[in-house]
């Protein structure tokens, strides 16, 4: 018995488009307390907004160099990428602590506000980082002799490959 599957609208399918989303709500997010302030703003707190910045646009870079074909520009600007990576990490461990320090943990004079954006902030920096590894990991393993050859040896009906592993073997393509 096959089952007919939904597919999603088109307009859903287009990356630019979720990008573009992603980038107004940050810009209207941070423009009451970072960019329309960053003259008075510390300079690591400056540092980390234009390293997530930076990380943001790279996502787009990444995937069109991808969608172009230019896959060793994308394995390039991947390894330079890692530097970013950390760059946005420990600036943002930097404004964790700024947040933490000033005004005796509070925010609006609440210390339970801040511990709960601590927490919030620390989770999406762990997140970060364990996607940022499942990311290099998947690329290694697309990268590896083993898997060239499963697509050489294994082909399916499609010509790409057998997907004997967890990773889809169509995305290594």
């Amino acid at each position: 018995m096959t089952t007919a599957r939904r597919t999603l609208p088109r307009w859903s399918q287009q990356w630019w488009i979720w990008f573009t989303a992603i980038f107004a709500i940050t810009f209207v997010s941070f423009w009451p307390s970072f960019l329309s302030a960053i003259v008075n703003i510390e300079t690591h707190i400056i540092i980390h907004g234009i390293s997530a910045i930076a990380w943001m646009l790279l996502t787009i870079i990444q995937a069109w160099l991808i969608k172009s074909g230019w896959r060793k520009y994308h394995r390039t600007v991947g390894y330079i990428s890692l530097t970013l990576a950390a760059v946005v990490v420990v600036s943002g461990l930097q404004v964790l602590q700024t947040m933490i320090l000033k005004e005796g943990g509070m925010v609006d004079g609440v210390p339970s506000t801040a511990i709960k954006f601590f927490y919030i902030d620390m989770t999406a920096l762990a997140l970060f980082c364990v996607f940022l590894w499942l990311a290099i990991k998947a690329a290694r393993y697309c990268a590896s002799p083993a898997v060239d050859g499963l697509h050489r040896h294994y082909p399916t009906r499609s010509g790409v490959g057998a997907n004997l592993s967890v990773w889809d073997a169509k995305s290594c393509a």
